[in-house]
């Protein structure tokens, strides 16, 4: 059986409990709905079209979209426009282009 994706939101911590043990018990993979942080390697400046997909398939209306790219060199600037332009509906937060040398830290502030 390929894995299963068990996406919740969870106000008190509850839902995310009962998503986790649901995660454990059939190898499952979890994403939490609110906030919603993407990443993705940028390809030619932009997205690669599997997180379109993700995007159209999953309703992130009203959830605050965080965005981090992985890269040689491009920043995160061009794909970070072009998924605001797409999908003018949702509500992109912020950018980043990480290297994977960044501390916890760094990523704590970023999401703050």
């Amino acid at each position: 059986m390929s894995k299963i994706l068990i996406s919740y939101f969870s106000a008190s911590g509850v839902t995310k409990s009962v998503a986790e043990k649901i995660a454990n018990a059939i190898d499952g993979y979890l994403f939490e709905i609110e906030p919603a942080v993407l990443g993705f390697p940028v390809w030619w400046y932009t997205a690669p079209t599997i997180i379109n997909t993700f995007i159209e398939e999953n309703n992130l209306e009203g959830k605050k979209i965080y965005v981090f790219v992985t890269s040689g060199g491009s920043s995160s600037e061009g794909s970070f426009r072009d998924l605001k332009n797409t999908y003018k509906n949702l509500n992109f937060i912020s950018n980043k282009r990480f290297t994977g040398r960044e501390t916890d830290e760094d990523y704590i502030n970023w999401i703050k």
